[in-house]
């Protein structure tokens, strides 16, 4: 979207709660019609009409999603549209230019590093990646290293702490493994 350049103006709206509820769909209306009467003129208005109502009426079916925190609308009539949803708060924003505005989303880009997260047991781990509030699944890797059931002889004293420490010994070397492999993606 860093390229989109169209002959007509582009309407750049930035929508977001901070509150840890899940904001209802009347809160975004709200600070639609804020915006739009804050950072608009009465020429600008008339103008973007058809496009302001068209971002209400995604609002009226947006139905109170707990898992979305902002919303940044793009649109140039029946040119171009765009919706974009987000886990984390974004400034509140109303701009018209030629290209969409996209100084917040690079902000909260560098705030919002990508991590990795494992899941790990005995005979495998699953790695996912998360960034802006987006989980994808890398992978699995299936290493079957470390015993499931060991049994010891009643008459052998003392081979219960020998026992222990071979499990954890071949859990060492799975863990090792799970975080090469964890390294090389």
């Amino acid at each position: 979207m860093n390229n989109i350049e169209t002959s007509s103006p582009i309407l750049t709206i930035y929508l977001s709660s901070t509150e840890k509820r899940p904001p209802y769909f009347s809160y975004f209306v709200s600070q639609l019609h804020s915006l739009v009467h804050r950072d608009l003129s009465e020429v600008e208005k008339r103008k973007w009409k058809n496009d302001i109502e068209k971002i209400e009426d995604y609002l009226h079916e947006f139905l109170n999603r707990s898992d979305v925190r902002s919303l940044v609308f793009f649109t140039s009539g029946k040119n171009f549209w765009k919706v974009l949803e987000f886990e984390f708060s974004l400034p509140l924003l109303c701009k018209i230019s030629n290209t969409p505005y996209l100084k917040p989303l690079r902000e909260a880009s560098e705030k919002h590093q990508r991590y990795l997260s494992l899941l790990v047991d005995r005979e495998k781990a699953r790695l996912f990646t998360v960034h802006l509030g987006k989980i994808e699944e890398q992978k699995d890797i299936l290493i079957e290293l470390v015993p499931q059931n060991v049994k010891a002889k009643k008459i052998d004293w003392g081979r219960d702490d020998k026992i222990f420490r071979h499990i954890e010994d071949h859990l060492h070397r799975h863990l090792q493994l799970i975080a090469i492999k964890g390294f090389s993606l």
